[in-house]
This record gives structure tokens, C-alpha cells and sequence, in this order.
């Protein structure tokens, strides 16, 4: 099963988004754990994309593909931000003190900790970032 949603560059859609990712959980009787790790993810993702890569009132043709099959749940956030792969961002230092820490990054951590496939490409004038959990699982 697919289904793909387009977003506007609003954080409001956020929302939206995840009121959607829920209703394909519930069709597609995901587990209640898949479910968590992924709409972490998902926030985390497109919140980023609206909070950076976009400029207030001007749409990137944001777009989130959903994909649910036998390898487990994943989604794609794409955009026609500037070309940004955010894997490419080094880890913070987590063993730090807080005071001692750069801010950011912290999402992008988190992020690729929570995926069991994470990958970015740049393709056709547009970002993509791939996210992909594959246990879970009850049934499809």
C-alpha cells in the first residue's frame, strides 16, 4: 500500500500529516511500538524541512509518501528545498555537558537511531530522505 500527501509550508500540517499516518496504522493494523518509532520520525523529518528548508508563504512541493508491505513501514519526505542531506551531519557529542554542546542535531540523531534504513538522494530537483522501520509487524 501507498499513499503520498502533499504538504504546505506550514508547521500546522504537521498534524495533518501525522492524523494520516495514524489512519494508515490503524487500515493496515500496524503495531502500537512500529507506530511510535515511526511518527517520532516522521515529526522529526518534516518538521525540519518547515522549519529550515522552507520560507514562510513560499511552498517547496513538499510531499510525504507513505509505503506499507512485507519489509515493514516507511515513508519519504521529499522537497524542492536547496539540495541538504542532513545524514551528512556528524553526530552530536550526547557524552557532553549540556553547556559544552553545539546546538542542533539532536533530530537528526534521534532520526537515524529510530530507522532501520535511513538514505537521502538528491534526484530531479528535489530532496529525498528515506526512512524505513522493518519489525513490528502483524500483518499487511
Amino acid at each position: 500500500m501507498t499513499r503520498t500527501l502533499e504538504v504546505n509550508d506550514e508547521l500546522t500540517e504537521v498534524r495533518r500529516v501525522q492524523e494520516a499516518f495514524s489512519a494508515i496504522c490503524a487500515e493496515t493494523e500496524l503495531s502500537e511500538e512500529l507506530e511510535h518509532v515511526v511518527a517520532l520520525g516522521l515529526e522529526e523529518i518534516l518538521t525540519n524541512v518547515l522549519r529550515h528548508g522552507t520560507a514562510a508563504g513560499l511552498s517547496k512541493e513538499i510531499r510525504v509518501r507513505f509505503q506499507v508491505d512485507e519489509t515493514g513501514f516507511g515513508f519519504e519526505v521529499s522537497d524542492a528545498c536547496r539540495p541538504y542531506n542532513p545524514l551528512l551531519r556528524p553526530d552530536p557529542n550526547v557524552h557532553l555537558p549540556l553547556e559544552e554542546r553545539r546546538p542542533g542535531g539532536l533530530g537528526v540523531f534521534l532520526v537515524k537511531k529510530l530507522a532501520d534504513e535511513l538514505s537521502y538522494e538528491w534526484r530531479d530537483g528535489r530532496n529525498h530522505l528515506w526512512f524505513l522501520k522493518h519489525r513490528f509487524l502483524k500483518h499487511i
